[in-house]
């Protein structure tokens, strides 16, 4: 019950500092025409395969002895059910924030993607 408090005010915490540094910070746009079409068309399916790429390094890196003991362990640690995506350690967490948030400070994306 402890992580779920953890989660949650991490949660709470991390959104309101997205809001407020993502206002002028960020790199995202809201019209297509700003960029053009064809940089939306490529934009999409780069953004998938980044997304990709980082999940699998950093899946790789978390099976590494020493963060698989510390951290990654709770992700394996229950019975593989639909349910047990949802355990996972609070630095796992944040890096899987972190990955899906540095696209936008990085190169211009689409607030659609």
């Amino acid at each position: 019950m402890e992580k779920l408090y953890i989660e949650i005010v991490l949660g709470f915490f991390l959104t309101e500092f997205f809001f407020d540094f993502v206002a002028g910070y960020s790199r995202l746009y809201s019209d297509v025409s700003d960029r053009g079409w064809l940089y939306f068309a490529v934009s999409v399916p780069a953004l998938f395969l980044y997304h990709e790429i980082i999940t699998y390094y950093r899946h790789r890196t978390l099976h590494s002895p020493a963060l698989y003991k510390n951290v990654h362990f709770w992700r394996h640690w229950p019975k593989q059910t639909t349910w047990s995506l949802m355990v996972m350690h609070p630095v796992e967490s944040v890096l899987i924030l972190l990955q899906s948030l540095l696209p936008i400070f990085i190169i211009p994306t689409h607030i659609g993607i």
